[in-house]
């Protein structure tokens, strides 16, 4: 399946790509840190790629809620930051 997503993204078909991360994420039994990595693909897919700030912002508090102390905390309120100015942008525009 990771192959599948690579490939889907190469291909510039991001919402198979999604599907597929979503499939994987399902299928984890186990917390690993491939669940945490998935996870943080899903969203910066629907970030970057979709530029679904509103549905990005949920995913991004959810998985600080989830891993609390993940390596990725400073980077994603970083990155939550940096919506918050689009989306300001976007109302002052």
């Amino acid at each position: 399946m990771e192959v599948e997503v690579y490939l889907n993204l190469k291909l510039h078909i991001p919402h198979m790509a999604n599907l597929t991360i979503k499939k994987i994420i399902q299928s984890m039994k186990d917390v690993t840190i491939f669940t945490e990595l998935s996870k943080i693909i899903e969203v910066e897919i629907e970030d970057f790629i979709f530029n679904n700030y509103l549905d990005s912002i949920d995913l991004y508090e959810n998985f600080l809620i989830n891993y609390p102390n993940s390596i990725y905390k400073e980077n994603i309120i970083n990155r939550l930051n940096q919506i918050e100015k689009i989306l300001n942008e976007d109302t002052d525009s």
